[in-house]
């Protein structure tokens, strides 16, 4: 059997590596447009093209074999493994688990949508598998099977990708309904029948921990105040992190792509500064409503600053107090306006590839020039 790796990226290097050590003949395709289709062959897909690529629909409409590294992980997978999937908090909560599980003296092989590609934890020795899982990964794995899976949270997002709700819902609900211990936010609990629940009113960090919990408890371990105090012991940069400068308090939360995870962080912040500021805006992720923050904006009585190519958008829902296209002249304005007592926080609710090649370098950027003021 001939694969055919779609996309040169990360994930395609793990599969060509992947395939070299098994000796199996694959072929990489890096022009989606010009390709051809191997009715014989067996095709595994990068998750960043989306399913409505016109290749993709092809493959899916010809009845050709299509899957993701999941897959082949699985193919030669024996060990334990925990899969993590949501809206928001996925990384914070497969960094739990790790650091949980490691505390019981074991071997964790932590990948996936968090940075590493699945198929390198092959090249590993470890006891258990902690694997985060984006949707576009769930979309395309086909025999997908894991011991716990958890999911998170589920809000509008990625709505580019997915087109609709019920489509990125359906990738999601995959990991459920392919778990053999499964935990999820309390909000979608009714609908399903799960070993665990968190309730989604509890504060996003006490949630987090409760899921990572969950996991350790779901594979057998007895939970005890060694794994708590390793747990706590995390910290994710780019989520709510906080930190003081010149007497002011400044937040990156730069991994705050979407609606919910702003108000999640708004939730979270104090209400002891003397004026709080608000940094919105990026590049859409194919949703426009940001009506959920009108209310919680109020309440906390914090000022809007916009930026980016969602400006036009913010303009439209929020009494901005500034904006400007460009997020550096953003934080210009805050240089010369900000106050100690006061509170900057950056949660844009939108993702950073209109100025930034990822949120980690929106983050940093952000981080280096309050250190430079």
């Amino acid at each position: 059997m001939t694969y055919v790796i779609l996309g040169n990226g990360k994930t395609s290097k793990s599969c060509q590596l992947f395939f070299k050590s098994y000796n199996k003949p694959f072929e990489v395709v890096s022009n989606l447009e010009t390709h051809v289709i191997n009715k014989e062959a067996t095709y595994i897909a990068s998750p960043g093209i989306p399913y409505h690529h016109t290749l993709i629909q092809s493959i899916e409409a010809q009845g050709v074999s299509l899957l993701s590294d999941i897959d082949l992980l699985l193919k030669v997978c024996n060990k334990p493994m925990v899969c993590v999937t949501g809206t928001n908090g996925k990384t914070t909560v497969v960094n739990l688990i790790t650091s949980g599980l490691e505390s019981y003296g074991l071997r964790v092989g932590l990948a996936g949508n968090i940075g590493e590609p699945v198929l390198a934890l092959l090249e590993k020795s470890c006891d258990v598998y902690v694997i985060e899982l984006s949707s576009f990964q769930l979309y395309y794995t086909k025999n997908l099977s894991c011991d716990v899976g958890i999911l998170t949270n589920l809000t509008l997002d990625h709505q580019d990708w997915h087109l609709t709700f019920e489509h990125y819902l359906s990738s999601k609900l995959k990991l459920l309904k392919n778990s053999e211990i499964t935990c999820m936010g309390s909000d979608l609990s009714k609908y399903f029948q799960v070993d665990y629940v968190v309730s989604s009113k509890l504060p996003i960090k006490k949630q987090n921990n409760l899921f990572a919990e969950s996991a350790i408890k779901g594979l057998g371990y007895k939970l005890n105040q060694t794994a708590r105090d390793a747990m706590a012991e995390v910290m994710i940069p780019h989520r709510q992190e906080s930190f003081s400068h010149q007497g002011i308090t400044w937040v990156n939360d730069s991994k705050a792509t979407n609606v919910s995870a702003t108000l999640a962080m708004l939730e979270a912040i104090e209400d002891n500064h003397a004026k709080k500021y608000l940094i919105l805006g990026g590049k859409l992720k194919g949703q426009c409503d940001f009506s959920p923050l009108k209310k919680a904006i109020e309440e906390k009585d914090i000022a809007i600053i916009g930026y980016g190519s969602a400006l036009t958008e913010l303009e439209e829902n929020f009494t901005l107090d500034f904006g400007h296209n460009d997020f550096l002249n953003v934080m210009d304005w805050l240089k010369q306006t900000v106050k100690p007592g006061d509170c900057v926080i950056l949660s844009p609710a939108c993702s950073s590839l209109d100025q930034f090649e990822n949120f980690e370098t929106r983050g940093e950027s952000f981080k280096a020039y309050v250190q430079a003021i």
